[in-house]
């Protein structure tokens, strides 16, 4: 019978990544301890570990220190996702370490703060930036530079239908280059400024700029709406923009 060593590296990582990160039970710990067999799976194993970087306050410190090794594994890094909702709850040095670590990240997952500080280092491709409060980032002056929202083929964003300072407000689309561009629509009612059925109206209005992104292939707008009566409200009205806009990339 052949040992785990001698299956193909394919069948290895599959076994590795499966272990690593399947959704129910997480086995990091035996999967990172199969690096003391040989090179090879040592590459391996460490590859399957850090491609995907999962950031919470539990790990934070550790990954800082990793990311100060001489040849640390996250470079191997293409996707992170920070748990931790606000910088200002990291130490900033150890975020800085960590983020100028991150030397081939192409996907970023986390909040607004964290990533205006990553995307001036890494040249990404996708983002979700997963907060309702978007509404200054979208005037940012630096956006016309490179590195930023502008520049992302793949864009997921949320935004709040209780507040009437939607990120849409005050944005201009026109040199965006977004490809696809996921919009869920939230209803926390913590910053609730105006009736909810004006900031609906305000905020279906408001979408209409988006379309005005050339390059865009498909826009999808899900709900994710608590509350019945606004999901209600909300559909209603993004059924009827459809209609009415009858654009095929939504």
């Amino acid at each position: 019978m052949t040992n785990f060593s001698g299956l193909p590296a394919e069948l290895i990582l599959c076994i590795i990544e499966h272990a690593a990160w399947m959704s129910i039970l997480s086995e990091k710990s035996w999967a990172a301890s199969l690096r003391l067999i040989n090179r090879a799976i040592h590459r391996l194993v460490t590859r399957a570990l850090y491609d995907t970087l999962d950031v919470y306050s539990g790990n934070f410190h550790a990954l800082a220190a990793i990311a100060q090794q001489d040849d640390s594994p996250l470079r191997m890094t293409r996707r992170v996702f920070f748990r931790t909702s606000s910088l200002w709850l990291l130490v900033r040095y150890d975020l800085d370490v960590l983020l100028a670590a991150l030397h081939n990240v192409r996907e970023f997952t986390g909040s607004e703060d964290i990533f205006v500080r990553l995307h001036w280092r890494r040249q990404l491709s996708s983002a979700f930036v997963n907060e309702t409060a978007l509404a200054h980032i979208f005037s940012m002056p630096q956006l016309s530079a490179p590195r930023s929202l502008v520049d992302l083929p793949y864009l997921h964003i949320i935004v709040n239908v209780a507040s009437d300072a939607n990120c849409f407000s005050g944005a201009d689309f026109t040199n965006f280059l977004t490809q696809y561009l996921v919009i869920d629509v939230s209803d926390d009612f913590s910053v609730l400024r105006a009736p909810v059925g004006q900031n609906i109206a305000t905020l279906i209005g408001d979408f209409n700029k988006v379309l005005h992104i050339s390059t865009l292939k498909r826009i999808l707008i899900r709900t994710r709406t608590t509350f019945p009566l606004v999901t209600r409200q909300f559909v209603h009205a993004l059924e009827s923009w459809v209609a009415s806009t009858r654009d095929p990339r939504i």
